[in-house]
């Protein structure tokens, strides 16, 4: 479903302030990432002006959701290019309750023909409580124990703590509707709102591989046997509220090693017997 959405955009009144470069936008939204546009387009009159409150309404083919961060870039056009933008305010022309501002940091110059990327700054409600922890069991490596031998052996194992983001659920807070949410978009989300908190959370271990080290012993028996690794997987799972939508999801944090279990017999690593 289309969705309009109304810009206000305020540029300092400061000398030399504004510009007559063509202005990208691009939204990015709890619920997907908008294609960029010129505003330029949109606007009637000379645009971005010094001291300058310009107004636009442009439609979408779909509605982003809440706006947590906005991109914006010049193509550096013409004389004096440079841009200094004070705000930009972002409403719906559906919703009249909805309403966020993006502050532009003080003395901030847009300059060169990069990617500029604000976060919203009020009207975003963004919260991610103390996670919860699961456990779940998986297996690692088979090892070949030749009959009556005692082994003592070195094994590790290792976690990538960080989000799969293909195995995030997002739903609608208020109805509990699962939503369909593409992958940039969430990852976006992540990037930019929810990495920062969640890394504390995990100890500022994210996007790191956390590796298990551990000596165990292994008794003989009478025939031989190949044993595999079992290890308890330590889970963190948060639910994290962006907006008007909730994400879901679950972070594998460090493992613990639990026993072996007995497999067919295969050859796979000859150990080294205990020596006596």
């Amino acid at each position: 479903m289309s969705t309009t959405y109304k810009f206000t955009i305020h540029t300092v009144d400061q000398a030399n302030a504004g510009t007559d470069s063509n202005i990208f936008l691009k939204l990015y939204g709890d619920r997907g990432i908008s294609p960029e546009v010129r505003l330029n387009k949109y606007i009637s009159g000379n645009a971005f002006e010094r001291n300058k409150t310009d107004t636009c309404s442009i439609e979408y083919d779909k509605d982003y959701g809440e706006i947590y961060m906005i991109e914006v870039r010049s193509d550096m056009q013409y004389a004096a290019p440079d841009w200094l933008c004070d705000y930009f305010k972002i409403e719906k022309k559906d919703d009249p309750d909805y309403s966020i501002t993006v502050q532009f940091p003080s003395g901030y110059w847009i300059n060169n023909k990069e990617n500029h990327r604000m976060n919203a700054t009020s009207g975003y409600d963004f919260d991610l409580p103390t996670h919860t922890t699961e456990y779940r069991r998986v297996y690692g490596g088979f090892h070949y124990i030749p009959p009556n031998i005692k082994f003592v052996k070195t094994i590790k194992t290792s976690v990538l703590v960080d989000v799969d983001y293909n195995r995030v659920d997002v739903f609608e807070t208020s109805t509990q509707t699962s939503l369909e949410v593409e992958y940039q978009a969430i990852k976006a989300a992540f990037d930019f709102q929810i990495n920062t908190s969640l890394n504390e959370q995990v100890d500022n271990k994210l996007q790191q591989v956390e590796e298990i080290i551990t000596e165990v012993t292994i008794d003989g028996a009478q025939t031989e046997r190949t044993l595999q690794e079992i290890w308890n997987e330590s889970e963190y799972n948060f639910t994290a509220k962006l907006g008007s939508d909730t994400y879901s999801f679950t972070i594998p944090y460090t493992r613990t090693f639990a026993g072996f279990k007995e497999v067919p017999t295969m050859w796979t690593e000859v150990l080294e017997p205990l020596e006596n």
